[in-house]
């Protein structure tokens, strides 16, 4: 009798172990789930808000097609020579950029118009910097090692003129000065610029 009893409490003891491993599991996978869950509708939310963004810089960017820019309202501040205003360049990749803009997108459209300039020359690029002053004009020339023209504009006239609502943008010109492609980088999501940055290498050979 006794080895029974011990065998009915070590299946008592068994079984109820296994329902409170089962418990705990449960559990486990039932927060897993929520995660998932969860993590699923971030997911969505984002590629929302991308797919957004991807269209709303396809439609900034169809209204400049053909059109030309109105070199008006800005002064030239680097390099120092010929900085009389009017005395424009003919440029193949402009850069407008803002300090109230993405600092990010702007570094890595830097870089890339850095590239552009080193390898076709510097006269194919042009940046105009709107700003409250010229000081961050500057700083924005002296970090970023800038080998290309820069204008300055303090006030919203040139960006109105051009009807340009967001920043930094993009445009890329033809030889009769009209836009053939434009476009304004996605904030996180450096990967959407890389089609305008390939056409660009593409186009100036």
């Amino acid at each position: 009798m006794k080895f029974f009893k011990i065998i009915l409490v070590f299946l008592i003891i068994a079984a109820f172990a296994i329902s409170l491993w089962n418990k705990i599991h449960l559990q486990k996978y039932k927060r897993m789930y929520e995660i998932q869950k969860k993590e699923k509708v971030r997911i969505e939310g984002v590629s929302k808000k991308i797919e957004e963004a991807v269209i709303k810089a396809q439609m900034a960017s169809m209204k400049h097609i053909g059109k030309k820019l109105i070199w008006e309202n800005i002064e030239k501040i680097y390099p120092k020579e010929d900085s009389k205003q009017g005395n424009y360049i003919n440029p193949k990749l402009v850069l407008i950029f803002s300090e109230l803009g993405c600092n990010v997108c702007q570094d890595n459209e830097t870089a890339f118009a850095v590239d552009i300039a080193n390898v076709f020359g510097k006269n194919f690029v042009l940046a105009v910097i709107n700003a409250s002053n010229k000081r961050y004009a500057r700083n924005y020339i002296r970090m970023n090692q800038i080998n290309f023209p820069v204008y300055f504009c303090k006030d919203d006239l040139f960006l109105n003129g051009n009807n340009i609502k967001n920043t930094p943008m993009i445009f890329v010109i033809n030889e009769e000065d009209r836009v053939i492609a434009s476009t304004f980088p996605i904030p996180g999501h450096p990967i959407y610029s890389k089609p305008i940055h390939e056409f660009c290498f593409y186009y100036f050979k």
